[in-house]
C-alpha cells in the first residue's frame, strides 16, 4: 500500500465536507446535463479520504496502487464517513 496525497482546489467547497469524508471522481462525463446511472457509475472511482481542508483546497490521501488521480475536468463528489457520521432518532 503506497499512500500519497493530492491537493484539489475549488472555486467553492460544500460546507458539509469534513475531514475523513471519502472523495470520488467521475471522469469523461457528459457536459449536457442529466445522469445516465449505468454509464456514469462505471466511470466513477473512489479516490480516498480527506485529510485536511484549508479554504477552498482539500488534501486527499489515496493508495496510488489502487487508483489514479482524477483527470482534469472530472466531477468531484464525496460521501460522509459511515463510522463518524452516524445518527438515529432518540
Amino acid at each position: 500500500m503506497a499512500l500519497v496525497q493530492i491537493q484539489l482546489n475549488f472555486d467553492d467547497i460544500n460546507v458539509s465536507l469534513q475531514v475523513d469524508d471519502i472523495v470520488y471522481y467521475t471522469y469523461d462525463g457528459s457536459q449536457t446535463g442529466g445522469f445516465d446511472s449505468q454509464v456514469e457509475m462505471a466511470k466513477t472511482r473512489r479516490l480516498g479520504r480527506v485529510v485536511s481542508i484549508d479554504g477552498n483546497s482539500i488534501v486527499v490521501e489515496y493508495d496510488d496502487l489502487l487508483t489514479a488521480p482524477p483527470p482534469i475536468g472530472s466531477y468531484i463528489s464525496f460521501a460522509k464517513s459511515q463510522t463518524i457520521n452516524t445518527s438515529s432518532i432518540l
